[in-house]
């Protein structure tokens, strides 16, 4: 199989019959392809691939310099290095045409086999780096992605840890502040969560708070912000949504918890929500409306727990 493929482009026939045979010359083993105008080219490029395009300057139709800028300008032929070649004494505004287009360097006509042979070498090789390197950015991106996911949600149940559901609260808040729109706010607490770890053992409490994490999300919509307010406390923040809405929403979730039989692999079990409810209002901070869910919160749980409360003002 060829070690590397080199796509030559040239309105001549002749003059892609003399690189062909250059390139037998050298020993190497290149899989050469061969396209005589620019549309051709770039439709060959496309489908191969090549690590190395030598593209004439002068050619009718799409010339050497708009080729090249097309190769550049697509995903799929991006990362072919390409080198000039001319006829004519390549000046500096030359070099610069074609370095701007996307050029990596360049060869004169009559092509010297020598001078042929290291140009390539360069320039494979001046790819693979560059492959190499943009391989290794891709991953590092990918990493640092999956480092602001890991930094910005709990590992056990996905949510959005605190510090993540306050950045993206103060913003919805900010907007309401602007623009009088009304938000909701619910802070549940998982009744009785103790009891499972003691009773059950710490997976089995780590399993149930995976569900009803899940359970929670399934319930709201993809615009509400749910996240682990910590241990067996969740909040959920209701964009555009007034009092009346979050007291349904928040009753569906009551009832959904409440209702599901969690399997914990060695048993089920039932659990249930105690959930306090605030809503936002003109000049309301968002730490006093999370303020009001908590007393709503502990109002529920006073009251006998698994029932929904709305913060009264009292």
């Amino acid at each position: 199989m060829p070690s590397h493929t080199i796509l030559i482009v040239d309105d001549q026939p002749s003059n892609l019959s003399t690189l062909d045979s250059l390139f037998e010359q050298t020993g190497e083993d290149y899989e050469i392809l061969q396209a005589l105008n620019g549309e051709s080219a770039l439709r060959i490029a496309e489908a191969e691939r090549p690590d190395l395009a030598i593209i004439d300057w002068d050619m009718p139709g799409m010339s050497g310099i708009e080729l090249t800028r097309a190769l550049k300008s697509r995903p799929e032929t991006e990362d072919i290095m390409v080198i000039m070649c001319s006829g004519v004494m390549m000046t500096a505004q030359h070099l610069q045409t074609a370095l701007e287009a996307g050029a990596s360097d360049y060869v004169r006509k009559p092509v010297d086999e020598v001078e042929l042979q290291a140009r390539t070498r360069s320039m494979i090789k001046l790819g693979e780096s560059y492959k190499t390197i943009k391989k290794q950015h891709r991953e590092l991106q990918d990493s640092f992605a999956q480092m602001e996911v890991l930094a910005k949600t709990g590992p056990l149940t996905k949510l959005a840890n605190r510090r993540a559901f306050l950045e993206r609260s103060e913003t919805i808040w900010q907007v309401a502040n602007r623009s009088e729109r009304p938000f909701g706010l619910l802070l549940a607490d998982l009744d009785h969560f103790k009891r499972v770890n003691d009773q059950y053992g710490h997976a089995s409490g780590d399993r149930l708070l995976q569900q009803v994490a899940a359970r929670l999300t399934s319930s709201v919509r993809a615009q509400d912000v749910v996240g682990r307010w910590g241990g067996e406390e969740f909040i959920v923040l209701l964009p555009e949504t007034d009092l009346a809405g979050s007291l349904n929403l928040a009753e569906k979730i009551r009832l959904n918890i409440e209702t599901t039989a969690f399997d914990l692999q060695e048993m089920t079990l039932k659990a249930s929500l105690s959930i306090g409810v605030s809503h936002y209002e003109k000049g309301l901070s968002l730490e006093k409306c999370i303020q009001h869910a908590d007393e709503a919160l502990y109002q529920s749980k006073e009251s006998g727990r698994n029932r929904v409360t709305v913060y009264n003002r009292g």
